[in-house]
């Protein structure tokens, strides 16, 4: 009891349960920004906000939505966001009035952005480094490009663009595009430098160029609509595309483009186009060749007679007991298909349905259906009277025709299977099927056990603390009460350290933080009893794992800067730090004394080192190039800055 008393104190003092609300609590964002302590968050009420922001810590901004909460403002960098490893910034709008260059730049963060529309501006988003999440996103009148990646590993997903010049650019980047919608710009995606790109269920029309290859990027497409640019799909130079293969379903549909659907411009390279998906049926694309060849494997007119239709089942894998999980059931249809019926049989002994939704199949096109959801009935196990029919049209290829939701009874195996089905095209024909079997797996594991991985340690308790407060139905609500909050954490940490050793985590910086916080609580909330002095032990091998290797300087940001900058550093031992200025005449223009640290990560803006840009005297130092060095113990290192004005 006194272990749970222990933890229960020590969590419910962390910051994961403050809200700051503008206007209300503080009268503007920035304000509201400075004053969050790490795991906040800022909730900005409806209105219209005439500021810039600046962000550095893992916390998260949320609107009252995309329309509802406006930033306008005529900055350069409207919303700035760095060195943040965990974190949501949504529900807003920003307005760049025409003048702004740029919306959110977003610096060596794995933030998500969501909800948020962008409009009146020269740039929209620029992603520098880090592994950021962009989710619906809209981004309209954007003078030059709506989404800029440098050196970075971004995940994308349902955006629109409308009027830029680019829609994404990448340079030296990895994407992975989907479920998006590009119009009316010169370039919709280019690709440049190095780099694996996934451009995968998009529609990309109105452009100059649809999508744009060039120098050693690796080009994946699949389930695109590609029409009505001036070109389609542009390849320069030694970019890699691929296609799909005749064993893959990609479902490209490249046509109807104006002057040419594939323009082709490296030199003695063979363009592949497979005979697959919705060119089934249709001529070959129109392609244009600088030099080499273009194999049109195994093109045929009609579908080859080895390939069948066929349903398939896909879920989640190791559902627990009193889970709630996604089934999904899945076509590959070769021939069109107008519509659809079965019912849906489970073992009620396992499962219990909730409901069910039409997938994307035949809506993919934004396609009006007749949806009939079926009745439920758990005692037989059944859903029966499943069906839909696309009006006015048919489809083939590949997507998901319907979703249930279950809920994870008991322990146990149940299979899946469709009975009284009927598949049938636009002229009341049949469509054969092969229809599969699918099979759910419900086990056994420990609440706790928040990740599934059999051992409970650091990461399930992370995963509990970044849903707090949140209504979900996941195993991050660990009592099953509809809500995550300080009786899940309690549930996890009182069987912390079951199982294998904890590793490292990959959010270091956020984690050696925390566990900082939780350690300076726990200590002096002790009575020295067994249970607190076992509790600090356990926290502190957890600091150690966590803390730096080695001392080390990092680039300073921003890089170039005016007039203030950061200069961040991780120490490995505690050390008095000095950090020392110098012209390029080796003149010291200013010594920033941060006094006796202890080892650990200063990075963030509430940590790194700080320097307005002034000298000694307090003089405003000129445009040109700057070098600092920081001296830590043994350890000395000079990097360079540069300020521009």
């Amino acid at each position: 009891m006194k272990k749970i008393i222990f933890l229960l104190t020590l969590i419910t003092k962390t910051i994961y349960a403050v809200t700051i609300h503008v206007p209300a609590d503080k009268p503007s964002i920035q304000d509201a920004i400075d004053s969050a302590k790490l795991g906040d968050t800022v909730q900005v009420a409806s209105g219209e906000y005439r500021e810039s922001i600046s962000i550095s810590k893992d916390i998260s901004l949320i609107g009252a939505g995309a329309e509802k909460t406006i930033i306008k403002s005529s900055a350069n960098e409207i919303v700035k966001i760095a060195q943040v490893l965990n974190g949501k910034f949504s529900g807003l709008s920003i307005d760049g009035l025409m003048t702004a260059k740029w919306g959110i730049i977003v610096e060596q963060s794995q933030i998500i952005l969501s909800d948020i529309n962008i409009r009146n501006i020269f740039n929209g988003i620029f992603c520098n480094g880090g592994s950021p999440t962009i989710t619906s996103v809209e981004l309209n009148d954007v003078i030059s490009t709506a989404i800029q990646l440098n050196s970075s590993n971004t995940k994308i997903n349902g955006i629109g663009v409308d009027r830029a010049d680019s829609g994404i650019a990448s340079v030296n980047s990895s994407f992975f595009v989907e479920n998006s919608n590009i119009k009316n710009c010169s370039r919709g995606i280019y690709t440049g430098g190095v780099g694996s790109i996934f451009i995968i269920g998009n529609k990309i029309t109105k452009s100059n160029c649809g999508i744009a290859a060039s120098t050693e990027t690796r080009t994946k497409l699949r389930r695109n609509i590609i029409t009505q640019n001036t070109y389609g799909f542009c390849i320069d130079q030694s970019a890699s595309a691929d296609l799909g293969s005749v064993d893959e379903l990609g479902v490209n549909q490249i046509h109807n483009n104006v002057e040419k659907d594939i323009e082709d411009n490296r030199s003695n390279k063979t363009i592949t186009i497979p005979a697959e998906g919705n060119w089934w049926g249709v001529s070959p694309p129109n392609i244009k060749k600088f030099e080499g060849n273009v194999n049109y494997q195994n093109w045929l007119n009609v579908p080859p007679s080895q390939f069948k239709e066929n349903i398939n089942f896909s879920t989640n894998e190791d559902i627990t007991v009193g889970e709630m999980f996604i089934l999904s059931i899945s076509v590959e249809s070769f021939q069109p298909v107008a519509g659809w019926e079965f019912d849906l049989k489970f073992n009620p002994d396992i499962l219990q349905a909730i409901s069910s939704s039409e997938g994307n199949f035949f809506t993919v096109n934004d396609s009006k259906t007749f949806f009939q959801q079926g009745a439920i009935n758990n005692e037989l196990g059944l859903v029966s009277g499943l069906k839909s029919a696309q009006l006015g049209g048919s489809r083939k290829g590949f997507g998901t025709i319907l979703e249930v939701e279950f809920k994870a009874k008991a322990i146990g195996k149940s299979p899946l299977t469709l009975t009284n089905y009927n598949f049938g095209d636009v002229n009341g024909q049949a469509v054969e099927m092969t229809i599969g079997t699918g099979q759910v797996d419900v086990i056994d594991v420990q609440p706790c056990d928040v990740n599934k991985d059999g051992t409970v340690n650091i990461f399930d308790l992370i995963l509990v603390a970044q849903a707090f407060g949140e209504k979900v139905n996941s195993r991050s609500d660990t009592n099953g009460d509809g809500i995550v909050d300080i009786l899940d954490l309690v549930v996890v940490a009182n069987c912390f350290g079951q199982g294998a050793a904890p590793s490292i985590v990959n959010q270091s910086v956020a984690m050696f933080s925390l566990l900082q916080h939780w350690i300076a609580l726990a200590e002096k909330e002790n009575d020295g009893s067994e249970e607190y002095l076992e509790g600090i032990l356990v926290l502190k091998s957890l600091l150690n794992a966590l803390k730096p290797a080695e001392t080390s300087l990092m680039v300073n940001y921003p890089n170039p800067f005016n007039p203030e900058t950061w200069i961040p550093y991780n120490l490995g031992q505690d050390s008095e730090v000095l950090i020392h200025i110098y012209d390029t005449t080796g003149k010291v223009v200013k010594i920033l004394d941060v006094g006796f640290q202890s080892v650990g990560y200063y990075t963030s803006r509430d940590k790194a080192a700080y320097w307005e840009g002034k000298t000694e005297s307090g003089e405003q130092i000129a445009s040109g190039t700057y070098f600092y060095r920081l001296q830590a113990g043994d350890y000395t290192e000079t990097r360079k800055m540069v300020i521009l004005k």
